[in-house]
């Protein structure tokens, strides 16, 4: 039997920082941006198949009612007697048309109301990127540990240079065995190039953070 006084042990992500707290909230409003900008498509892409209904509509309608105001049909109307009937016939047709053109013109404004809605929407995102850098930089400038990248580095370049130095000496005097030539010749042109291999983790952590306002920094 379960003891009642145990209580499961909970992991709950410590509190963001502010600068990770703003850079969240820039991508939520982004995330909600994104749903609303895939909700007005929807609805766009709605509004034009009823608009091209109703322009389909509208063509039949007034095929229809051309037939029914055919000048033959009506000539013949006539001399039948039938002329009431035959005009009756036609106002059907004519007044199904102008519903029908309220109807279109209604949708294709609503077409065009929603394809400015999502371009509107597209255009804003744009700036994302931007904010989010922004954030980004901040959250990076107050977690980077950047007494622990320069603890002893004065020491490490005094050792460098001391080693640099007598290899270079041994080298302008030709002490060194022909087979370390290459090597020496290699270090002592020594200049400070990026190590891809050290800046790769901390490139790949910034990339986290545009979708991650929790991702971690590397140590």
């Amino acid at each position: 039997m379960a003891n009642p006084n145990l209580k499961l042990a909970t992991s709950d992500p410590p509190p963001r920082s502010p600068e990770r707290a703003a850079l969240a909230d820039v991508i939520s409003r982004h995330d909600a941006l994104m749903r609303e900008i895939e909700n007005a498509k929807a609805a766009h892409a709605k509004a034009r198949e009823h608009r091209y209904d109703a322009q389909c509509a509208l063509e039949k309608a007034r095929a229809d009612a051309d037939a029914a105001t055919d000048i033959d049909s009506f000539i013949e109307a006539v001399n039948s007697g039938d002329v009431a009937e035959q005009l009756k016939t036609a106002a059907g047709p004519v007044d199904n048309i102008d519903r029908l053109e309220r109807d279109v013109e209604r949708w294709q404004m609503t077409e065009e109301a929603c394809k400015q809605r999502v371009e509107e929407m597209e255009h804003d995102t744009r700036y994302f990127p931007v904010f989010a850098q922004r954030h980004i930089d901040d959250v990076v400038k107050t977690e980077a540990d950047i007494d622990v990248l320069l603890d002893g580095l004065d020491e490490m370049w005094t050792e460098v240079n001391r080693r640099l130095s007598i290899l270079s000496w041994l080298h302008g005097n030709k002490r060194i065995k022909d087979e370390d030539v290459k090597k020496v010749f290699s270090a002592i042109q020594y200049n400070l190039i990026e190590d891809s291999a050290a800046v790769d983790g901390w490139r790949q952590a910034v990339k986290n953070l545009m979708q991650n306002a929790d991702a971690e920094l590397p140590q």
